[in-house]
Protein backbone atom coordinates (compact mmCIF):
# COMPACT_ATOMS: atom_id res chain seq x y z
CA UNK A 1 0.00 0.00 0.00
CA UNK A 2 1.43 3.40 -0.95
CA UNK A 3 2.00 5.93 1.82
CA UNK A 4 1.24 9.54 0.99
CA UNK A 5 2.91 12.22 3.05
CA UNK A 6 3.24 15.87 2.12
CA UNK A 7 1.61 19.29 2.39
CA UNK A 8 -1.06 20.52 -0.01
CA UNK A 9 -2.34 24.03 -0.67
CA UNK A 10 -6.03 23.83 -1.44
CA UNK A 11 -7.71 26.06 -4.06
CA UNK A 12 -10.39 28.45 -2.85
CA UNK A 13 -13.29 26.45 -4.29
CA UNK A 14 -14.01 22.78 -4.67
CA UNK A 15 -16.93 21.44 -6.74
CA UNK A 16 -17.64 18.71 -4.21
CA UNK A 17 -18.25 21.51 -1.71
CA UNK A 18 -19.80 23.88 -4.29
CA UNK A 19 -23.54 23.62 -3.60
CA UNK A 20 -25.12 26.76 -2.22
CA UNK A 21 -24.88 26.58 1.56
CA UNK A 22 -28.54 25.96 2.32
CA UNK A 23 -28.80 23.27 -0.33
CA UNK A 24 -25.59 21.67 0.94
CA UNK A 25 -26.87 21.69 4.50
CA UNK A 26 -30.16 20.10 3.42
CA UNK A 27 -28.42 17.52 1.27
CA UNK A 28 -25.91 16.60 3.96
CA UNK A 29 -28.65 16.25 6.58
CA UNK A 30 -30.71 14.00 4.30
CA UNK A 31 -27.63 12.00 3.31
CA UNK A 32 -26.54 11.67 6.92
CA UNK A 33 -29.95 10.43 8.05
CA UNK A 34 -30.57 8.23 5.02
CA UNK A 35 -27.91 5.72 6.01
CA UNK A 36 -28.80 5.44 9.68
CA UNK A 37 -30.47 2.07 9.32
CA UNK A 38 -27.88 0.48 7.01
CA UNK A 39 -25.69 -1.88 8.98
CA UNK A 40 -23.37 -4.64 7.89
CA UNK A 41 -23.93 -8.29 8.60
CA UNK A 42 -22.86 -9.83 11.87
CA UNK A 43 -19.83 -11.69 10.54
CA UNK A 44 -16.78 -12.04 12.71
CA UNK A 45 -14.66 -10.15 10.16
CA UNK A 46 -16.60 -6.91 9.96
CA UNK A 47 -15.32 -4.45 7.36
CA UNK A 48 -16.58 -1.26 5.68
CA UNK A 49 -15.89 0.38 2.33
CA UNK A 50 -14.60 3.95 2.55
CA UNK A 51 -16.32 6.30 0.12
CA UNK A 52 -14.72 9.73 0.66
CA UNK A 53 -13.14 12.04 3.21
CA UNK A 54 -13.82 15.77 2.89
CA UNK A 55 -13.21 18.95 4.89
CA UNK A 56 -14.92 22.34 4.39
CA UNK A 57 -13.90 25.63 6.01
CA UNK A 58 -16.85 27.66 7.34
CA UNK A 59 -14.58 30.12 9.15
CA UNK A 60 -13.32 33.55 8.14
CA UNK A 61 -9.70 32.47 8.74
CA UNK A 62 -7.46 30.00 6.91
CA UNK A 63 -6.74 26.74 8.74
CA UNK A 64 -4.40 23.79 8.51
CA UNK A 65 -6.00 20.36 8.79
CA UNK A 66 -4.02 17.15 9.21
CA UNK A 67 -5.56 13.86 8.05
CA UNK A 68 -4.31 10.33 8.70
CA UNK A 69 -5.76 7.13 7.31
CA UNK A 70 -4.78 3.78 8.80
CA UNK A 71 -5.86 0.89 6.55
CA UNK A 72 -5.70 -2.69 7.83
CA UNK A 73 -3.21 -1.57 10.49
CA UNK A 74 -0.93 0.35 8.09
CA UNK A 75 -0.76 4.15 7.82
CA UNK A 76 -1.34 4.91 4.14
CA UNK A 77 -2.08 8.64 4.36
CA UNK A 78 -0.49 11.30 6.55
CA UNK A 79 -1.07 14.70 4.99
CA UNK A 80 -1.80 18.30 5.92
CA UNK A 81 -4.03 20.66 3.96
CA UNK A 82 -4.03 24.46 4.07
CA UNK A 83 -7.64 25.49 3.55
CA UNK A 84 -8.37 29.14 2.71
CA UNK A 85 -10.92 31.19 4.66
CA UNK A 86 -14.62 31.27 3.89
CA UNK A 87 -15.71 34.42 2.06
CA UNK A 88 -19.21 35.74 2.83
CA UNK A 89 -19.51 37.24 -0.67
CA UNK A 90 -19.52 33.74 -2.23
CA UNK A 91 -22.04 30.93 -1.92
CA UNK A 92 -19.40 28.20 -1.67
CA UNK A 93 -17.18 27.16 1.19
CA UNK A 94 -13.55 26.36 0.45
CA UNK A 95 -12.65 22.77 1.15
CA UNK A 96 -10.82 19.65 0.12
CA UNK A 97 -11.75 16.15 -0.95
CA UNK A 98 -8.96 13.92 0.31
CA UNK A 99 -7.31 12.03 -2.57
CA UNK A 100 -8.37 8.40 -2.81
CA UNK A 101 -5.24 6.43 -1.90
CA UNK A 102 -7.19 3.48 -0.48
CA UNK A 103 -8.55 0.45 -2.36
CA UNK A 104 -12.21 0.34 -3.31
CA UNK A 105 -12.90 -2.70 -1.16
CA UNK A 106 -14.16 -3.41 2.36
CA UNK A 107 -11.51 -3.25 5.09
CA UNK A 108 -10.88 -2.19 8.65
CA UNK A 109 -9.64 1.40 8.86
CA UNK A 110 -9.60 4.53 10.98
CA UNK A 111 -9.59 8.18 9.93
CA UNK A 112 -7.88 10.71 12.21
CA UNK A 113 -8.01 14.46 11.82
CA UNK A 114 -6.89 17.52 13.68
CA UNK A 115 -7.25 21.23 13.19
CA UNK A 116 -4.20 23.48 13.54
CA UNK A 117 -2.36 22.28 16.67
CA UNK A 118 -5.36 20.73 18.46
CA UNK A 119 -5.71 17.08 19.50
CA UNK A 120 -6.38 14.26 17.04
CA UNK A 121 -9.96 13.03 16.67
CA UNK A 122 -10.31 9.48 15.36
CA UNK A 123 -13.31 8.13 13.46
CA UNK A 124 -13.80 4.38 13.35
CA UNK A 125 -16.49 2.47 11.43
CA UNK A 126 -16.62 0.03 14.36
CA UNK A 127 -18.44 2.80 16.26
CA UNK A 128 -21.26 2.46 13.69
CA UNK A 129 -21.23 -1.38 13.70
CA UNK A 130 -19.17 -1.55 10.49
CA UNK A 131 -21.68 -0.26 7.92
CA UNK A 132 -21.29 -1.48 4.35
CA UNK A 133 -20.29 2.04 3.28
CA UNK A 134 -18.71 4.84 5.33
CA UNK A 135 -17.94 8.46 4.50
CA UNK A 136 -16.53 11.27 6.67
CA UNK A 137 -17.15 14.98 6.16
CA UNK A 138 -15.70 17.61 8.47
CA UNK A 139 -16.62 21.28 8.71
CA UNK A 140 -14.39 23.81 10.46
CA UNK A 141 -16.64 25.89 12.73
CA UNK A 142 -14.17 27.68 15.00
CA UNK A 143 -10.43 28.09 15.41
CA UNK A 144 -10.27 24.83 17.36
CA UNK A 145 -13.23 22.69 16.24
CA UNK A 146 -13.91 20.42 13.28
CA UNK A 147 -17.45 19.06 13.37
CA UNK A 148 -17.33 15.57 11.89
CA UNK A 149 -20.33 13.96 10.22
CA UNK A 150 -20.30 10.36 9.11
CA UNK A 151 -22.64 8.79 6.63
CA UNK A 152 -23.45 5.17 5.93
CA UNK A 153 -25.68 5.27 2.86
CA UNK A 154 -24.66 2.77 0.13
CA UNK A 155 -25.06 5.59 -2.42
CA UNK A 156 -21.87 7.20 -1.06
CA UNK A 157 -19.80 4.19 -2.13
CA UNK A 158 -21.65 3.78 -5.42
CA UNK A 159 -20.65 7.30 -6.57
CA UNK A 160 -17.38 7.75 -4.64
CA UNK A 161 -14.92 7.35 -7.52
CA UNK A 162 -16.86 9.56 -9.95
CA UNK A 163 -17.30 12.25 -7.26
CA UNK A 164 -13.55 12.27 -6.67
CA UNK A 165 -12.74 12.26 -10.42
CA UNK A 166 -15.01 15.29 -10.93
CA UNK A 167 -13.13 17.10 -8.17
CA UNK A 168 -9.75 16.12 -9.67
CA UNK A 169 -10.73 17.40 -13.16
CA UNK A 170 -11.96 20.67 -11.67
CA UNK A 171 -8.77 21.03 -9.63
CA UNK A 172 -6.59 20.47 -12.73
CA UNK A 173 -8.50 23.16 -14.65
CA UNK A 174 -7.87 25.63 -11.79
CA UNK A 175 -4.09 25.14 -11.99
CA UNK A 176 -3.71 25.42 -15.79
Amino acid sequence: MERVEDRVNVPTHNPIMSCPRRAALSASTIALLSGCSVLSSDDETADSRLANIGIANGEGAAHTVAIRLDWEGERILDRTYDIPPDRPDQDRQPGVAVERVWPDEPAQFTISGKLNDEEWITLNPADRDYPDCYTAEGTIRSASVIRWFTGTSPSFCKNAQSDYENWARWNESRTE
